[in-house]
């Protein structure tokens, strides 16, 4: 069984530790805080070494194919069922068309991800919020147009009505115009429009 070079540093590594522990050099508490990991862990690692070698340190999972994994053949019946009858159908559209009629009993983000490694349907990037708000742009007094007091709440806001304007004059806003709809509204609640 071959290993991928990380897992053999990594058993070299788990071997010059436990032979440390083993010797007295260092305690087993030592050894599982220089691996990370609980000191029952090493304990069971000397155990194996004792009793496999070197073989038993390493990672057993390694290179054993997973017991899920999807059978080939029913990955390439679906892959040459969208090649040659269902080109150009969306992934969620032929994934209903080929539970219903041909019994594929993958799940569909397999069938999706799989066709999209074949080359057969576009990834797509993930798309953001439905509808962004957008900050609205700042109006000066936009909200006091609603109080009916003649008290100046805001600094150099005038006190009687007749002479407010809804939004402070600027360079790009001629006087006794608005800068937002909600100021036009005022404007014209003011008789200002």
């Amino acid at each position: 069984m071959l290993f991928p070079p990380a897992a053999l540093e990594r058993a070299m590594t788990i071997r010059e530790v436990v032979l440390r522990a083993m010797s007295g050099a260092i305690s087993w508490m030592q050894a599982a805080e220089i691996i990370g990991c609980t000191d029952r862990t090493v304990r069971r690692w000397r155990w194996r070494f004792e009793h496999y070698g070197y073989e038993g340190l390493l990672d057993r999972r390694r290179g054993r194919p997973s017991p899920r994994r999807a059978p080939v053949a029913e990955v390439e019946r679906m892959l040459r069922l969208y090649r040659e009858r269902y080109l150009g159908f969306n992934g969620r559209h032929f994934y209903q068309i080929a539970c219903r009629d041909y019994a594929v009993t993958l799940s569909y983000t397999y069938v999706k991800t799989a066709l999209q490694q074949a080359g057969l349907l576009p990834k797509r990037r993930a798309r953001g919020r439905h509808r962004r708000r957008r900050e609205p742009r700042p109006c000066f007094g936009e909200l006091l147009h609603l109080d009916g007091s003649r008290h100046p709440w805001t600094p150099g806001w005038p006190s009687s009505p007749s002479s407010a304007r809804p939004c402070s004059p600027s360079s790009t806003t001629p006087p006794n115009t608005s800068c937002t709809p909600s100021c036009s509204t005022a404007a014209r609640a003011l008789g200002r429009s």
